[in-house]
Parts: structure tokens; C-alpha cells; sequence
């Protein structure tokens, strides 16, 4: 790989151990795509500090990073974390644990990154511009950013992202090359009673993840009416079933204003016609169990916009949770700051609806709640709660959520 002078100094460790061996981290992996050289970008997304995704290993790597000295180079955002930071105690975390995941919050901050702790980083604070080059980790943040917002980032996970902070440089290769961001299969969504609800474009983006695997797909017969948190949910969901960190929108997304704009001129590969029988049956997939008898109905996967939270409010008016049942909104301090100003907060909380902030349901600690079956409007949730918490999912839409719980 072609190293600028900068560069071949943070590899020769003229600006310290921690800077080195992050260079020698990106460096190898340029090598192993066959990257010319790097480039610089001018943010990053960090998601390796969730203690429960990266366990000791993890805590491990940001320890030896920050005893080496490493600081972050670009303005560095924080992905969710494994608790609530400040109400950890009254959520029932096991303090083992939260002892883990504070130590590994601390080591990220000593590194200079902002303790944002969120998985929807493009609601608020550093976000990025069309065409910006980043360094993004999270799953569904990494294909917000291409394809909604038309910012460059490839898949950067846990690890490899908090080095891209640290020396401000990425390879050249993947997605932040134009070429690379051409369609590769047309999805026709043409014949779809498409509804203005977030869980019908989870489901969407659910089976589009199963049918594009790791291409990049090209969606066609999308309503113009498509909203910033339908296309969140798409996002999450696509991202789940699927290995994608792009997609394009005929007439939607920035870098598809036509079918050929999409496709960079290319022909597509395969063409898909979805029906609605398809989109139905995916629908079905995304519960593990057909009961309505659940104990908790989880909200919030990516973190509940202001927006949502707000649709939350009045589906909840003249209504309160069950004494025996939960109903868990997960968002961020942003939001959440916001909408206590406004007062619907504690109007929520008044009716028994429980915030969480800075966190996520699959990947906190859950052993003091004896729950059995939970039912959310995520695809994401769905998706993962069976295999990360060994609870049934029941999937609905967010009214039968809070009719489950509430009364």
C-alpha cells in the first residue's frame, strides 16, 4: 500500500504506541482488500463499546488502546452501551456486569470519543453530509448513512472502527468508492399495498435482506410519502436478514434519482417482483411463537425517534400498563431530553411506561426479570431476541403492542 508521510509515520510509531498500533490494524486491513492506499475521513461511529457484544475481549482491546495512549483524531460518536449509565440499579443489571460495561465505557471516553450511546447516531449531533467519507459501525446506522443520507462508509465493525477514529484514515475500497455503489439487483415493489406504518417497511426491509444476502438492491415502486423513521426501520431490518450496507430507492434515496442512476448504467443482475402473499409470510416469520400472552412489549430498536415516542403518547391516551406487565421504550439522551422538556415523558411514565436510555434489550443484562414471551414493532428486536436472550418474539404493529400490556 502507497502511506503518505503522515502516515508511514504513525506506522513507524512517531506518534505513539497506541496511534501504531492502530495504523498497523487498518494497514492490514487494506491489505487484505487489496486497497491502493488510505484515505482520510472526517468521522466515526463506534459500536465495539457494548460490553455485552465484545465481552472481556473487547474490554481487553480498548484497555491496551487506551494504556498505549491512543486518542481519536476525528470527532467519534458512541454506540449504544450494555445499561442505562445512570439507572442501571433500578433496571435490575446484574452489578458485575455494569461494572464491566462502566470500565469499558470509561476507556472509549479516555479516548476522546463522545458519550452519545446510541445506535441512531444520524437523529441528532454528528451527521453526516451526501457524499461525506466515514467511518461508521452498527449495522443499521452503517446503511443509514449510504443510503439514506448518501454519506460513504463500508461495514466497519468492532475493533477496526475505533482504529479508524484513532488515525482519521480508512483503505480505499468497498463502499467508499463510487463504482462500487451501483445497484447489483432490482427488487419491484410495484404490486405492494406498501402502509405509512415503520412496521411495514421492517417487514420490507426484512425480506429485501433475505432475498439481496450481500448485494447491494435496488427498490423500485417505493410511495414518495416514505418517512425518515419507515426508512429507519427498513434499515434495521435489512440489515438483520441480510449482509447489506446499501441499498437504493428509485425517486427516494439521493444516489438513486432513476433506475439507471442506481445502477451506475449496469444491467441488473436479477430482478425480483414482490407480492404481497411475500411480504405477509415474511411478516409471519418475524414471530417465533403465535401467543398474545406476552409480559413485556420492548419499543425502541434502532432508539425510538421523537417521533415515534410521540405516536407512543397517543395510542396511550386513556390507557395505563398492567400491573403485570412491562412496556420498555429504548431510546437516547437526545430524545429523551427533548421530550421531557415537552412533559410527555413523565406523562409516559405516570401510565408505567419504563425509559431506558443509552442501551439496547438484546445486549444488556435481563437475569432479574422472568419474562417468557415479548412482543415489539422491531424487526431487529424480532430477529434477535430468540438467539441473544432466549426469549420468544411476537412481532406486531405498535397499537397491538401496547394493547398487549395495556389497558
Amino acid at each position: 500500500m502507497h502511506l503518505t508521510r503522515i502516515e508511514e509515520d504513525m506506522l513507524m510509531g512517531r506518534q505513539g504506541r497506541g496511534t501504531q498500533l492502530a495504523m498497523e490494524i487498518i494497514v492490514k486491513l487494506g491489505e487484505l482488500y487489496g486497497a491502493d492506499g488510505l484515505i482520510p475521513v472526517s468521522q466515526a461511529h463506534i459500536d465495539g463499546c457494548l460490553y455485552a457484544a465484545v465481552g472481556e475481549a473487547g474490554l481487553l482491546f480498548a484497555e491496551k488502546l487506551d494504556q498505549l495512549g491512543a486518542k481519536v483524531t476525528i470527532p467519534t460518536s458512541l454506540n449504544a452501551t450494555s445499561c442505562d449509565v445512570d439507572n442501571w440499579r433500578e433496571h435490575g443489571v446484574d452489578p458485575a456486569f455494569a461494572e464491566k460495561s462502566s470500565q469499558l465505557e470509561k476507556h472509549y471516553l479516555n479516548m476522546g470519543a463522545v458519550p452519545t450511546w446510541t445506535c441512531a447516531p444520524y437523529h441528532f449531533g454528528l451527521i453526516p453530509r451526501f457524499g461525506e467519507q466515514i467511518a461508521w459501525a452498527e449495522s443499521n446506522a452503517i446503511v443509514y448513512a449510504n443510503s439514506v443520507i448518501g454519506a460513504r462508509t463500508e461495514r466497519y465493525g468492532d475493533y477496526t472502527d475505533i482504529c479508524c477514529a484513532v488515525v482519521g484514515r480508512v483503505p480505499e475500497f468497498g463502499l467508499h468508492k463510487r463504482e462500487n455503489r451501483a445497484g447489483q439487483i432490482l427488487i419491484d415493489c410495484s404490486y405492494l399495498d406498501l402502509k405509512p406504518t415503520t412496521e411495514n417497511f421492517a417487514v420490507l426491509g426484512y425480506l429485501a435482506g433475505e432475498i439481496a444476502k450481500d448485494k447491494i438492491p435496488v427498490l423500485k415502486g417505493i410511495p414518495s410519502w416514505v418517512s425518515g423513521d419507515h426508512l429507519k426501520a427498513f434499515c434495521a431490518a435489512i440489515a438483520s436478514s441480510g449482509a447489506v450496507a446499501l441499498f437504493h430507492m428509485t425517486g427516494i434515496t439521493p444516489e438513486a434519482l432513476d433506475e439507471k442512476a442506481a445502477f451506475q448504467g449496469r444491467k441488473p443482475l436479477e430482478v425480483y417482483e414482490l407480492s404481497q402473499k411475500m411480504l405477509l409470510e415474511a411478516e409471519g416469520n418475524l414471530s417465533n411463537t403465535c401467543t398474545c400472552h406476552v409480559d413485556a412489549a420492548v419499543i425502541g430498536c434502532p432508539h425510538a425517534s421523537a417521533a415515534e415516542i410521540l405516536e407512543l403518547a397517543k395510542l396511550m391516551v386513556n390507557k395505563r400498563v398492567k400491573k403485570n406487565k412491562q412496556l420498555w421504550v429504548y431510546t437516547s439522551r437526545s430524545v429523551y431530553s427533548w421530550l421531557s422538556l415537552k412533559g410527555t415523558v413523565d406523562e409516559l411514565k405516570e401510565k408505567g411506561v419504563i425509559f431506558f436510555r443509552d442501551t439496547c434489550f438484546i445486549n444488556t443484562s435481563l437475569g432479574s426479570w422472568e419474562f417468557q414471551n415479548a412482543a415489539t414493532n422491531s424487526a431487529k428486536y424480532a430477529h434477535y431476541i430468540p438467539g441473544r436472550t432466549g426469549l420468544n418474539a411476537v412481532f406486531a404493529n405498535l397499537e397491538r403492542c401496547i394493547d398487549m400490556v395495556a389497558e
